[in-house]
């Protein structure tokens, strides 16, 4: 599928950025160079016919609105067709997204990055055959702990076994759901206990994220239950019918995507300094699905999951 997307630059001079936006953008099977300042990224821009550039504005040497005014000048000179410029940064008021535009760039993402936003932007730099709803893992998303990675992967498995049944097999599709929960409540408590052993210094506001994201799993479990408890629902819906599974299964897939992946890369990527005392500490755990089908036979039960 890799061959359905195209080239991607990521300039910003904070390596943490880099590595989370081309996860990101490898994770929907693009290629990605990377550059740490403006002017880089204008050199590479004149040899390279980039789809996509996710730029940032405040870099040294030379900031992203007058490398993206560089850049647009070769194009028109060269006679080449634009690139999709993004910029990425933490100003968001009108001012500034009316400073990116002018500047020639195609959109405003606003930092902390949204996956949905990015997903938007690489929308414009898609082969239109290339499905949005689709979750790859890929080697750039690893947070460098072998448990917790794994742990991930089987999450994203199980989202992608919803993704991939609820438009022709709503029985499937919900108990995926149900699997999510009970994988996601159980690495949760994992994932936790692995932080404290540690004294990981976030793992309060961590704990907080886990908490808020399971209250939005329920909902999105409620949403679904409710879906296909109606006996008209069906994927070809009429919109005086009300909305169609095959929307509402976008709309939930579209939350569960942003979930994990704002999570996964924007929040349990900043505990790679602690990756080998993790690992050490997480040695003797059995692989996900087993402590999962452990928890069944002693009959616990994840916390607010009904």
């Amino acid at each position: 599928m890799a061959d359905c997307y195209a080239r991607a630059l990521v300039a910003d001079d904070l390596a943490a950025h880099r590595q989370l936006l081309t996860a990101i953008l490898e994770s929907q099977g693009m290629e990605v160079q990377t550059v740490a300042d403006g002017r880089e990224a204008v050199t590479l821009a004149k040899s390279v016919a980039f789809n996509l550039i996710l730029m940032d504005v405040s870099m040294p040497i030379l900031d992203g609105l007058a490398a993206t005014r560089l850049i647009r000048n070769h194009e028109a000179a060269a006679g080449r067709p634009p690139a999709n410029i993004v910029m990425v940064t933490s100003h968001g008021d009108q001012a500034d997204i009316q400073r990116s535009l002018d500047a020639g760039a195609d959109a405003h993402v606003t930092k902390p990055v949204n996956l949905l936003e990015i997903i938007e932007a690489i929308g414009a730099s898609r082969h239109p055959s290339a499905d949005v709803l689709s979750i790859k893992w890929r080697d750039g998303m690893e947070i460098d702990h072998g448990v917790i990675d794994e742990d991930h992967k089987t999450l994203i498995a199980i989202i992608n076994q919803f993704l991939d049944t609820a438009n022709d097999d709503l029985t499937r599709s919900g108990r995926a759901l149900e699997a999510l929960g009970r994988y996601a409540s159980v690495h949760f408590a994992r994932e936790e206990a692995l932080q404290q052993a540690v004294h990981y210094p976030e793992r309060a506001v961590h704990q907080r994220q886990h908490q808020a994201l399971f209250r939005q799993l329920l909902a999105i479990r409620s949403q679904f239950e409710q879906l296909t408890a109606r006996p008209d629902t069906s994927a070809s819906q009429t919109a005086d019918q009300g909305p169609s599974i095959a929307s509402t299964k976008a709309q939930i897939g579209g939350l569960l995507q942003q979930w994990l992946f704002n999570h996964i890369i924007g929040s349990d990527f900043r505990m790679r300094p602690f990756a080998k005392a993790i690992d050490a500490q997480a040695g003797t755990l059995s692989s996900l699905p087993l402590a999962v089908a452990a928890a069944e036979r002693a009959e616990v039960k994840p916390a607010n999951w009904v």
